[in-house]
């Protein structure tokens, strides 16, 4: 009779084939919805970074554009300010050159020259290269994620575990460095 009794509580409970479909397809579906939502996540990610990154290269555009200004501006100056323009200007002033016999020089003794002020400009002149993205930002999450365990070392647990340096010398010994 108990024996009896254990098949029927069995049998009320025994799954039917609909449900357990059901619950498969459940697990399926869920499973599918979390892969678009990591797959979602990551194409916004990767937008922000693109629209990031075309951004820098669009000022990047920019700076040299400027920069070429500049240099045309500085050509410009240069030819304005040649011996040549600078002597026809002079004349055109009403000034007059010096012949050096005319000219009286008076010598004073004590008088030192300070030194001449170095007027020159250091420029960092950037020379075009190849137009590409820098690699942060063409880099996949699964790239950034193995950088990430490349970069984690683990240290030993015990701190009086360390490695000796290479080139440890003791006092008192007259031994040359380890190589």
């Amino acid at each position: 009779m108990k024996n009896m009794k254990n098949k029927k509580k069995r049998q009320a409970y025994k799954r039917a084939p609909w449900r357990i479909q059901r619950q498969i397809i459940g697990a399926v579906m869920a499973g599918v919805f979390l892969l678009a939502l990591i797959l979602a996540l990551y194409l916004d990610i990767t937008s922000q970074v693109s629209t990031i990154g075309r951004k820098i290269i669009n000022t990047q555009y920019k700076i040299r554009e400027v920069e070429d200004e500049i240099q045309s501006l500085e050509s410009d100056w240069a030819e304005l300010t040649s011996v040549d323009n600078m002597k026809t200007r002079a004349e055109e002033l009403g000034f007059v050159q010096l012949n050096y016999r005319v000219v009286n020089y008076i010598y004073i003794e004590k008088y030192t020259s300070e030194d001449p002020i170095d007027l020159l400009i250091a420029s960092n002149v950037i020379t075009p290269t190849q137009q590409r993205m820098p690699d942060e930002y063409v880099a996949s999450i699964f790239d950034w994620f193995g950088e990430v365990i490349d970069l984690i070392q683990l240290e030993p647990e015990d701190p009086a575990i360390k490695v000796a340096p290479r080139n440890l010398i003791i006092p008192g010994d007259s031994t040359l460095p380890l190589s």
